[in-house]
This record gives structure tokens, C-alpha cells and sequence, in this order.
């Protein structure tokens, strides 16, 4: 004979179960509001790490340099391995002021997971690269900033050190470093700038130079070589500029990253091509050629010459990539074809796991929303109080899935990959010591309601008595 149970009080019971409703409903709620999975990346560039990244490459490159060493040649390749070690040493500087982090995260909606049933493939893919691109852009647009920042001031410095040292070679000491630094921080300031333009980013490039040359040597720049030099530094920024000459740090960087991914497909002469729009769109965000410019100031014609022609090249480009309408969607159509490549034949495979996947997630949606009914179908019964046992031991399944086993797992992998590094030489490790990767998931909503239900349940099944 099954037990039959009565609740005396049930306004308490009534209480109880809206209390639980609401529960139920924000968790059922999160998996469509917040990401079911987000995946963090986060790296710091510290000075010691970008030292011993490139303390190996260094010492090779010195070896080759002194291998070398017979007539011109072994001479040209002598100054541009110093250059190289002044430069490397002057982002060191300032790295060990300001460490450079990038941030960014890719997420996983339960919609895009749910749409896998679909059976269409290409269009979960596009789903998912439409929603992370937008947010990988917005991410990244700072640390590209701030590495734009770093590159700027540390190839300045080393050019203006080049212009300014005597006749015997020796390693120019800056006379006012405070000015030096003060200027380059208004013209990195002005290059990040939000409302950067070409003209407001030439004007504050040949002030900072001018103004350094002048604390450095009390003398003035002439206003012609001003204007030759602002000129110069106009054909460089119109490249990466719109049609209005507004430098848009976001578009840019979908600009490249599109370019880097349409570089790494294809072979031949077209993956040649590729890699050319590839370098030519990396040395146009380094924005440091203008630096080059200060040694034309100083009288040296070969310099503006070579800018010309670099601005020629770059003209061209420019005018392709203007012809693009939107570098957002081009940088998605890449993504989007890169990942159908790589997938293949296996779409069916990753549909099933994805099925898989999105069998687990409705079924922990079930979990609470059977509570929700059973709630609704015993609220005039004598014995309103429902079990509570399927969401406590089963609605979290999510949080543990996709938050707590994958965080646990990589700890071990970094450990293990952080002891392979060290094993493989300090540049891997150097590399390695500044990656983090983290997760989260909407499913911590349906742990911490979980755990909640597991404390209402105590004094709840209280409630009712045999009757």
C-alpha cells in the first residue's frame, strides 16, 4: 500500500514552492541569456619573458652576424643585428614598465549548440563565428594598442638615437629623457586615441620628434623638413585609415586577422601573394615607419626615398583593401571557411558530439522544468510538497561538465606542458609562463541553485506528514 502524505500547513508549503519556482526558472533562464561555455585566454608580456624569448633567436642571429663577417656585406649585417639588439633592449624598457596583457574569450551559446539537431553544419559553424568575432575584435583592439604603443616609443627611441649619436659610434645618453618620454607618451596617446585621424596622429609624430631633437640638441627643426616629414607620415597612416581619415583600431585588426588566415590557406603562388598582404598589413600597424623620417630631417635622402617607395606599395594595398566593404564580415568568411577545411569529412562526427552535448544540456533543462510542473499539477492537492532529487543530483551536470572536470584538466596540462617546455629550452618555457586559460559556464546558475534547493529541501520535506 503506497504511503499517502498531507501538508497541514500549507501556506508554508505555498512559500516554499514559489521560492523553488523561482529557482527553477533562473536556472532554466541562464542557459539562454549567458554563454553555456566561455573559454578565457589571458597571456602577460613581461620583460623577463620577452627577454628570454628572444635571448635564443638573439644569440643565433649575433652568430650568423660575425660567421659572416667579410667586406660590406658582413658590415651591413653587423649595423642591423646592432640596431636589432638596441631595439629589442628598448622594448625590454618598456616592457618592464608597463607588461603587456591580452585578453580575450570564445563562447558557446546554448541556441548554436541546440541547432546541431538541424543536421546543418556549415551554418552552426557560421552561427558560432558570427557572435565571437564581433567580441575577439573589441578584445583584442586594446592589446593591440598597447603593443602598437610599445613598438612605436621603442623604434622611435632607437632611431632618434641613431640620428643623434656623435661621429665615434658610441651609444647615444639621452641629455632630457624626461621630455623624450613625455613626448612619446602624446603621440602614442594620440595614435590610440579613439578619435585618431591622420592628420591629428602626423601633427603629433613630427611635433614629439621635433621636440626631442630640439631638448636634445637646442636646436629647431626647419618647417620644411617638417612638412616633407608630416607628408611622409600621411602616406603611411592613409593606409590603414578610411575614407575619411579616421584610424579605426577595430576594423583594422579584423583587417589583419583576416589576411593572417587567408595567408595560412592555400599554397603556391597564391599562398605567396598571401603572405605578402600578410607582412604588408603587420608593418602597417607597426606605424614606427615614419620614425625613419627624423634621419631624412637629418639629411639623409636615401631614407625618404625608401619611403616613398614603401608608401607606393603600400598605396596599392590600401586601395585593395579599400575595395572591401566590410573587414568584420571578410575576417568571418575566413574564419568560416578555414574551419569548414579543417573539419572536413568529420562534420557528421562533430554534429554527433555536439547531439551528444545538447542531449545532456535538455535534459538537465528537463530536470528543472519538471519541478516547475510537478509544482503547478499539486498545488490544490492535499500533499503540495514535491521531491526535490532530480535537480540536486542531476541539474548541475552542466558546471561540472564544461567548468570543474575542464579546469581540473588543465591545470594538470599546464603543469605537464610547462614541464615539456622547460624540457624543450627556456624560449618554450619563457613562452609558456604567461598563458593562462580559464572557463565559465551558465551552468555555475544551476550548481548554486542546486545547492540552494539542497538547503530549502531540509526544513521543505518537513512540511508534509503521512496521513
Amino acid at each position: 500500500m503506497s504511503r499517502k502524505y498531507v501538508v497541514e500547513n500549507k501556506i508554508a508549503a505555498t512559500i516554499f514552492n514559489l521560492i523553488i519556482a523561482l529557482i527553477c526558472l533562473a536556472s532554466i533562464l541562464a542557459y539562454f541569456v549567458a554563454p553555456l561555455w566561455k573559454v578565457n585566454v589571458n597571456y602577460t608580456l613581461t620583460a623577463e619573458t620577452f627577454k628570454s624569448m628572444t635571448s635564443t633567436s638573439g644569440g643565433s642571429g649575433s652568430e650568423t652576424g660575425s660567421e659572416a663577417g667579410s667586406g660590406s656585406e658582413a658590415g651591413s649585417g653587423g649595423s642591423g643585428a646592432s640596431e636589432t639588439d638596441e631595439l629589442m633592449k628598448e622594448i625590454e624598457k618598456e616592457l618592464e614598465a608597463n607588461p603587456i596583457q591580452a585578453k580575450f574569450g570564445v563562447e558557446l551559446h546554448t541556441a548554436t549548440l541546440l541547432s546541431s539537431f538541424s543536421g546543418n553544419g556549415e551554418k552552426l559553424v557560421a552561427d558560432l563565428i558570427g557572435y565571437n568575432v564581433d567580441s575577439l575584435v573589441e578584445q583584442l583592439s586594446g592589446t593591440v594598442k598597447e603593443v602598437s604603443k610599445v613598438a612605436v616609443k621603442s623604434a622611435t627611441k632607437v632611431s632618434l638615437k641613431e640620428m643623434l649619436k656623435d661621429e665615434d659610434g658610441k651609444e647615444y645618453q639621452w641629455k632630457n629623457e624626461a621630455v623624450m618620454n613625455e613626448e612619446l607618451d602624446k603621440l602614442t596617446d594620440a595614435l590610440v586615441s579613439d578619435d585618431a585621424t591622420v592628420t591629428s596622429v602626423s601633427e603629433a609624430a613630427v611635433n614629439a620628434v621635433a621636440n626631442i631633437y630640439k631638448s636634445e640638441t637646442d636646436e629647431e627643426i626647419s618647417e620644411e623638413d617638417k612638412a616633407k616629414a608630416r607628408e611622409e607620415v600621411e602616406k603611411v597612416l592613409r593606409e590603414v585609415a578610411d575614407e575619411n581619415g579616421n584610424i579605426d583600431a577595430d576594423k583594422l585588426i579584423a583587417d589583419l586577422l583576416a589576411q593572417a588566415m587567408n595567408g595560412s590557406q592555400g599554397s603556391g603562388e597564391s599562398g605567396g601573394e598571401n603572405t605578402e598582404k600578410k607582412e604588408e598589413a603587420g608593418v602597417k600597424y607597426a606605424f614606427a615607419a615614419f620614425t625613419a623620417n627624423a634621419e631624412s630631417e637629418a639629411g639623409g635622402s636615401e631614407s625618404g626615398a625608401g619611403s616613398e617607395s614603401g608608401s607606393e606599395s603600400g598605396a596599392e594595398t590600401g586601395s585593395e583593401s579599400g575595395e572591401t566593404a566590410d573587414a568584420t564580415e571578410q575576417l568571418k568568411s575566413a574564419l568560416t571557411t578555414k574551419i569548414n577545411e579543417s573539419i572536413g569529412d568529420k562534420m557528421d562526427t562533430v554534429l554527433l558530439v555536439l547531439k551528444i552535448a545538447g542531449g545532456v544540456i535538455i535534459f538537465t533543462l528537463f530536470t528543472w522544468a519538471y519541478i516547475l510542473l510537478k509544482i503547478i499539477c499539486k498545488s490544490a492537492s492535499r500533499n503540495p510538497v514535491v521531491k526535490l532529487k532530480l535537480p540536486i543530483w542531476l541539474g548541475w551536470l552542466p558546471f561540472l561538465v564544461l567548468y570543474a572536470l575542464p579546469t581540473v584538466a588543465m591545470r594538470f596540462a599546464t603543469n605537464a606542458a610547462g614541464a615539456a617546455a622547460g624540457a624543450a629550452g627556456a624560449e618554450a618555457s619563457a613562452a609558456m609562463s604567461g598563458l593562462s586559460v580559464s572557463f565559465a559556464t551558465c551552468g555555475i546558475v544551476s550548481a548554486i541553485a542546486a545547492f540552494a534547493l539542497l538547503i530549502i529541501w531540509i526544513p521543505y520535506h518537513h512540511l508534509k506528514s503521512r496521513a
